[in-house]
Formats: structure tokens, C-alpha cells, sequence
């Protein structure tokens, strides 16, 4: 049975993958804060779809207890994570100048920084497995750190994606980026399942980026 790693599993996109993995017959692994949140939602998974849901509680900005979940991506002795999605998102706070540099770090590490690593340690994995895929999540964040319209993790993530995407092309390994912007539909009324089911059916299209036309065109406007 395949397994599928959720970062931040607690944020309506990341439950919304969770809940699909989990109907599609994928044992999981959740990873991220509220040891308590984590386990209502990996009960409610293993009842409801007769599946094995790991819960590694983890605060990704911190090195130590990332750690914990790049050693579970590069462990071969359990079950091999096939489908990673980074999804970790940070909270709203002031510009760059006028907060403190160590919350700019860490809000860096949590979105930026994990993503490198995490998707580092699952594609170490998977090449040697010749088989899986990365969906790395930008555009949910509302930290703007007065950088301009496109934070800086953002242009991160989608910058490393799609350079890995095209490193990987002629592989069955791949790496895609999924835009979701920051107003966008799958926030209420159920929209991030729709969301997930066009994200799963671009990767499996191998598309780089993944995203409605109109958030892309916003995300790319705003960047200029």
C-alpha cells in the first residue's frame, strides 16, 4: 500500500489531502504542531479507511525537530513515502523591517527551508525507488515582509520546484508546484477539494506548476 507524507495536515488544504490519500487507500504519515489536533484527524483516517496513520508532531522551523521528519522521508525500513506534499504556511505578521530578524528566520525555515530539506530527503527515496512525486504548496502564505507583492518563500518554492521538475524530466520521480494563492475559493465551501483533485491530476500530468489560470496570472502579476 502506498504512503503519503502531509505536512501541516491541520490547515484545511492539508486535511483536504489527507482525506483524499486516505479514501484512495494510501497509509499516511502527518506531520507538524497540535500533538492533539493531529490525533483526531489520524483516528478519523485509520477508522474510517481501515489505513495505518503515522503523526509525527514537529515545529518544521526548528532544525532538531524537522530532523524527525527527514529521517522518516530517508528511512526505507518502514514504509517508503511515494507522495510528499510540503504545506506548512506561516501566519500574518509585519514587514521585514519592523519584525524582529529572528521571526524572519523562522518564518523563512518554516516555509522555505523545510521545503528544501523535506523534498532533499523524499527524493533521495524515490530516485532509488524509481517511483513518486513532490507537491510543493506556495502562494497560502500572508506574511508580504514589505519584499514586494511575492514573498520571498514563495518565489523560493516555485523557483526550486520547477528547476527540479525539469532536472527530473525522462524520470518517473516529479516535482510540482501548486499555487493556491491567498483569497482563493478553497478556504470555504468545501473548495480544497477541488483544489486536491486538480493538483493530483496535474502531477500526474507532470505539469510544473499547478493552479487556476487566474491565480497563476495573479501570483505572476504581483511578482513583477
Amino acid at each position: 500500500m502506498p504512503t503519503a507524507l502531509v505536512t501541516d495536515p491541520r490547515t484545511r488544504l492539508g486535511t483536504a489531502f489527507a482525506r483524499r490519500f486516505g479514501a484512495t487507500g494510501h497509509d499516511l504519515v502527518l506531520a507538524g504542531h497540535g500533538e492533539r489536533e493531529l490525533g483526531f484527524l489520524a483516528a478519523e483516517l485509520a477508522d474510517r479507511h481501515d489505513i495505518t496513520v503515522e503523526v509525527i508532531v514537529a515545529d518544521l522551523a526548528d532544525a532538531a525537530q524537522r530532523a524527525l521528519v527527514e529521517d522518516r522521508l530517508l528511512d526505507d525500513d518502514r514504509a517508503p513515502v511515494d507522495l510528499l506534499v510540503n504545506n506548512a504556511s506561516a501566519d500574518a505578521c509585519a514587514g521585514f523591517l519592523t519584525t524582529p530578524v529572528d521571526r524572519v528566520q523562522a518564518d523563512f525555515d518554516l516555509r522555505a527551508t523545510s521545503v528544501l530539506r523535506l523534498t532533499h530527503a523524499a527524493l533521495a527515496g524515490m530516485m532509488r525507488r524509481r517511483r513518486g512525486a513532490v507537491i510543493n504548496v506556495f502562494g497560502s502564505g500572508r506574511a508580504w515582509w514589505g519584499l514586494g507583492r511575492c514573498t520571498v518563500q514563495d518565489a523560493f518554492i516555485r523557483t526550486l520546484s520547477q528547476n527540479l521538475a525539469d532536472a527530473l524530466c525522462g524520470t518517473p520521480v516529479h516535482v510540482m508546484a501548486l499555487c493556491v494563492g491567498t483569497t482563493t475559493p478553497w478556504l470555504t465551501n468545501g473548495g480544497a477539494d477541488e483544489v486536491v483533485r486538480r493538483a493530483l491530476r496535474d502531477v500526474a500530468q507532470r505539469r510544473t506548476v499547478s493552479g487556476s489560470r487566474l491565480q497563476l496570472m495573479a501570483r505572476w502579476l504581483t511578482s513583477r
